[in-house]
């Protein structure tokens, strides 16, 4: 086998692929332009896209402008006006030197730059085409700078054949403008694809006010603000509603130093801020913005400075933690009865017709539910031990019939074995506990039964049923619910409907990256349309294409389940419960959720016994 050669790139091939670490989609370019207005002191942004910014880029600013001079140098390879010494790197205030980015959108596209400084009398157009030499002309303008980017990744046909389709890449755009206008609310900012305007920001006067006007549509009519300054660290946040959580990081949009970035500590600091009153793996609507010194944050571990790193990650954690919680603890929409509380005591749930539903009602309000499934009427009464009256719910109660479960040699966590053959119904029901387990006696042990994994294994079950016989019924909704879409769930409604159709969904595709929920599946006909189809997007956006069709309906029917089922903290009666063992009994039985959350645990009773000294 011969040696092989080394040889140095020429400078075009080599321009190319330092543009690949930059360019890597229109979104990228429009990021890095709009970067570089904000740098120049610009108030006002305008950017236009044509066929998603496949065919054109247009960004125009009131910003400083440049000289001839300076544009001449702009084209040149590291060229910057923001760094003079190796030192500068460890303390870059402005959006950062990589930000200047003209030459690798040059070498990968026809670029157009005309600029004018506001004193001068003239302006200046430059033309750059990849492989010739610019070309710089004096022309009359006005103050400020316009950036033309034509036929972009023309001259690298492999990059441009991976570009997605012309409304995912302006999707792409729509949410890199977003994290743009959430980072500097003083800017007015605009966006027009394909000639109709799809974003209009004036300036505002801070974050939240900001956070209300960009992301109406995203539940932000809740917003709660929050500041705090702790540690030499200054967070601002506006957060939204638990119940408006979805089970992506979609809504939410971290910010540094006035940078969008992509950060799991963040992500998870945000998470555990919220406490007891946001489900594990689902996230709100919710914009943190983290100040820090520039010198404590290295913003060039990213080629597109998507990332960050910290050098004090405890110190960050600890801040985040505790001005997210705070602010919740305070939040209007994380009150009992809306006054003070803790965010565990915050949301109960009302029960939908046939299923316990999740509609969010304040505490004193029951589920609903009756014995058949058909809501009751004013049922508040708690049943936490009542002999006679469980007794008359069931009349085979404390017949023993139920197998018991296996004992674990005395551990109260529990087994997490499958629930007994026979049904629960047969055990002496003893009441609620922490209005969360359900208790029971069986057979001289004491079974816990999690209200929310039991509920959601019948509703996984129905569903799971459904979509492999192909009979989900979808109900029509009497108001369709319109939906703020994302690149990967856009791709999804627009080129998987009949998949959506199998779930239940009836949903039209919008224009503005939006689109209309006209029917959801009937089961979860009281759930959130727009968290509903959200969940099923994204868990059909990352399917595996080696998965079977019936890994597919598992995945979808666990993610539907966890809408409509009661949840921790609900009050239920009696005939609420027997409806939920009743449709334990229906169902495949498994002492598992979904989720792989066990669904009954016990304690036997020489464990009890044994406790209270009685051995």
């Amino acid at each position: 086998m011969s040696r092989p050669v080394i040889r140095v790139l020429s400078e075009e091939l080599a321009s190319q692929i330092a543009a690949g670490e930059v360019v890597e989609r229109p979104a990228s370019v429009v990021k890095e332009l709009v970067e570089n207005a904000i740098d120049s002191g610009a108030t006002r942004i305008g950017v236009a896209v044509e066929r998603g910014g496949k065919a054109s880029i247009r960004v125009v600013d009131d910003g400083c402008g440049m000289t001839a001079g300076d544009v001449e140098l702009a084209l040149q390879p590291h060229a910057t006006s923001k760094l003079r010494t190796l030192s500068d790197l460890t303390r870059i205030g402005s959006l950062g030197f990589r930000g200047e980015a003209l030459p690798s959108v040059a070498s990968v596209s026809r670029l157009t730059v005309t600029t004018r400084p506001g004193a001068a009398v003239a302006g200046t157009r430059c033309e750059a085409t990849p492989g010739a030499a610019p070309r710089i002309t004096e022309v009359g303008c006005g103050p400020g700078t316009t950036v033309e980017v034509a036929d972009l990744f023309f001259n690298i046909p492999a990059r441009l054949k991976f570009l997605k389709t012309d409304r995912t890449e302006s999707s792409h755009v729509a949410e890199t403008m977003l994290h743009l206008a959430l980072a500097w609310p003083g800017v007015h900012f605009t966006l027009t694809e394909d000639g109709r305007q799809s974003l209009d920001l004036p300036a505002h006067a801070g974050l939240l006010e900001r956070a209300s006007a960009a992301l109406f549509r995203r539940g932000a009519g809740d917003f709660h603000p929050v500041a705090m300054t702790r540690d030499g660290l200054r967070v601002e946040a506006a957060l939204g509603r638990a119940s408006a959580a979805v089970a992506t990081g979609r809504n939410v949009y971290l910010l540094v130093n006035h940078r969008g970035v992509r950060d799991r500590l963040m992500l998870r600091m945000l998470a555990s801020g919220y406490g007891e009153i946001l489900e594990r793996g689902r996230y709100p609507v919710a914009v943190v913005h983290l100040h820090l010194p520039a010198e404590e944050v290295d913003v060039n571990v990213h080629p597109q400075k998507l990332e960050v790193r910290f050098g004090d990650e405890k110190r960050v954690a600890r801040t985040l933690h505790a001005a997210v919680s705070e602010g919740v603890s305070s939040a209007p929409w994380a009150q009992v009865g809306g006054v003070g509380g803790s965010p565990g005591q915050v949301y109960r749930l009302r029960s939908g017709p046939g299923v316990m539903g999740s509609a969010r009602t304040p505490a004193s309000v029951s589920s609903g539910l009756s014995a058949d499934g058909s809501r009751s009427v004013g049922e508040t009464r708690r049943y936490v031990g009542g002999a006679a009256e469980t007794r008359s719910a069931y009349p085979d109660a404390g017949s023993g019939g139920a197998s018991s479960l296996v004992a674990n040699g005395g551990d109260l966590a529990g087994s997490n074995e499958d629930l007994p053959p026979d049904s629960l119904r047969r055990c002496r029901y003893l009441g609620q506990l922490m209005e969360t387990y359900l208790l029971f006696e069986c057979d001289g042990e004491l079974v816990l039964l999690d209200q929310h994994a039991a509920h959601e294994r019948v509703t996984y079950g129905r569903l799971r049923a459904a979509m492999a016989a192909g009979t989900v019924r979808m109900q029509r909704l009497l108001f369709p619910s319109q939906v703020t879409l994302g690149p990967a769930e856009e791709e999804v409604v627009r080129d998987q409907p009949d998949r959506l159709a199998a779930c239940g969904f009836e949903v039209e595709l919008l224009s503005g990256h939006t689109c209309a929920v006209r029917g959801v599946p009937a089961l979860l006909a009281d759930a959130d349309a727009e968290s509903l189809l959200l969940d099923v997007a994204v868990d059909l956006a990352g399917a595996h294409r080696s998965e079977t069709l019936d890994q597919r309906w598992d995945h979808l029917a666990a993610t539907l389940a966890c809408h409509t089922s009661v949840r921790g903290g609900q009050t239920l009666g009696v005939g609420e419960v027997d409806a939920l063992l009743r449709g334990l009994d229906e169902v495949e039985r498994s002492g598992h959720c979904p989720h792989g959350r066990p669904v009954a645990m016990r304690l036997s009773e020489p464990e009890i016994r044994r406790r209270f000294g009685r051995e």
